[in-house]
C-alpha cells in the first residue's frame, strides 16, 4: 500500500445508502444513521431558548424582588451582569465545551442525536464546535440556504458540517 493513499472512510466501511422516502438521504445499515432535518431544527430551537433563558427568567424576578432602577445597587448590578454574561456563558457551555467534547447540546440530546466527525464518529471537540458555529455566518448569508442543505445533502450536512468534516446522526 501507498503511503500517499486517501485515508478510509470508517464510518462507511460498514454502511449502505438507501433513499429516505421522508427527507433525503438515511445511511441505515452498519452504525450510523444520519439525523433528519426536523430533529436538527429540534434541537436547534431547544439551544436558542436556553440561550435566550436569563432574558425570560431575570425580568420576572425582577418582579419579584423589585430593583431600585434610580439608583445601583449591589444586586442591581448583579441583576444586569447576569443579564449581559449569561447567555454567553450558556452558548460556551452548551453549542462549545458540551458540545464539542460530547457531542450532544441539551438540544441534541433532547432528540437524541450526536455530532461528530464523519470519518472518526467522535465527538469534534470544543475548537471545531466553535468553527462549526462561525462557519454557520455562510449557511445564513447565502439566503439561509445552508441551514436546508440537509433536505437534499447525501450525508444531511449543512456548508458548516462540510467546512468542518461533521455529521449529524442519531444516537
Amino acid at each position: 500500500m501507498s503511503r500517499l493513499a486517501a485515508p478510509k472512510r470508517v464510518l462507511q466501511l460498514r454502511t449502505r445508502e438507501v433513499a429516505s422516502p421522508a427527507v433525503g438521504w438515511s445511511v441505515v445499515e452498519g452504525i450510523l444513521v444520519y439525523a433528519s432535518w426536523p430533529r436538527r431544527v429540534g434541537a436547534y430551537l431547544i439551544d436558542v431558548v436556553a440561550f435566550y433563558s436569563p432574558w425570560i427568567v431575570m425580568p420576572a424576578v425582577n418582579s419579584v424582588v423589585p430593583l431600585d432602577v434610580g439608583r445601583r445597587t449591589l444586586l442591581g448590578d448583579a441583576f444586569v451582569s447576569l443579564l449581559i454574561v449569561g447567555p454567553f456563558g450558556i452558548l460556551i457551555f452548551n453549542r462549545w465545551v458540551r458540545g464539542g467534547m460530547l457531542g450532544q447540546t441539551w438540544g441534541r440530546a433532547a432528540v437524541r442525536i450526536r455530532l461528530v466527525d464523519e470519518f472518526t464518529g467522535e465527538p469534534i471537540g470544543i475548537g471545531r464546535a466553535f468553527l462549526r458555529d462561525v462557519a454557520h455566518v455562510f449557511d445564513t448569508l447565502l439566503l439561509y440556504l445552508g441551514w436546508l442543505r440537509p433536505l437534499w445533502h447525501r450525508k444531511r450536512q449543512t456548508f458548516a458540517d462540510s467546512a468542518v468534516r461533521s455529521v449529524v446522526i442519531k444516537g
